[in-house]
């Protein structure tokens, strides 16, 4: 149930944002027109001392409703401004405050960058893993059916298959090994915390000969 907003505090917000329309829109002239509903409120979401609360009251909105309206309009985020009374009061601890806060805002987003690499390396170099597995796996059975190929009884009748399904292998094995395996070991060096190749693929194991 939505909290219920005293006279008082409808009073204040109302005067404030009257007050605050006036004198943004009489000190630019490429400021919105006020009279529009969503350019009065950005302009006090975005350069007024205005709580989010004041301006829902005074725009008989909810506060969720301005939250919404500045996440899909892309409204300059309130939490990296500096207050205009620390500004007019004390201008050299604005500018400090201000400083800190573009650099709090610059690691944050390097590190979100970081996250978003590492989480793609991740993702590509188990794609890539799983890709080659599946490659190597039917490698295998085209081995094991070359074997059974060579036991079998009718082998000078058999040859002639059997020379095409080596040949086929020979193809994979080319296929799989060396642009598979060349994008993977670029996967695995970008990220350190993988184990080895040597670890991440066993090796081939095709049936003995007869």
């Amino acid at each position: 149930m939505p909290r219920r907003a005293s006279l008082r505090l409808k009073t204040r917000a109302r005067l404030l944002a009257e007050s605050v329309s006036s004198d943004l829109s009489a000190s630019s002239a490429a400021d919105p027109d006020p009279s529009d509903l969503k350019a009065s409120l950005r302009l006090l979401y975005e350069q007024s001392s205005l709580t989010v609360r004041e301006i829902a009251v005074a725009a008989g909105l909810s506060e969720r409703a301005i939250y919404n309206r500045a996440r899909s309009g892309g409204w300059s985020p309130r939490e990296r401004r500096v207050s205009g009374a620390l500004t007019m009061l004390d201008p050299a601890a604005a500018q400090r405050i201000a400083g800190r806060v573009r650099q709090v805002v610059d690691l944050t987003d390097a590190a979100a960058a970081r996250a978003l690499n590492r989480a793609h390396v991740a993702r590509t170099t188990r794609d890539s893993r799983r890709k080659v597995a599946a490659d190597l796996k039917t490698v295998e059975m085209l081995g094991a059916a070359l074997v059974d190929l060579a036991r079998c009884p009718r082998g000078a009748r058999c040859a002639p298959l059997a020379r095409e399904l080596a040949a086929v292998i020979a193809g994979e094995m080319r296929r799989v090994m060396r642009p598979a395996s060349s994008r993977l070991c670029k996967s695995v060096a970008a990220c350190r915390d993988d184990p080895p190749l040597s670890t991440a693929f066993p090796p081939v194991k095709l049936l003995p000969p007869a």
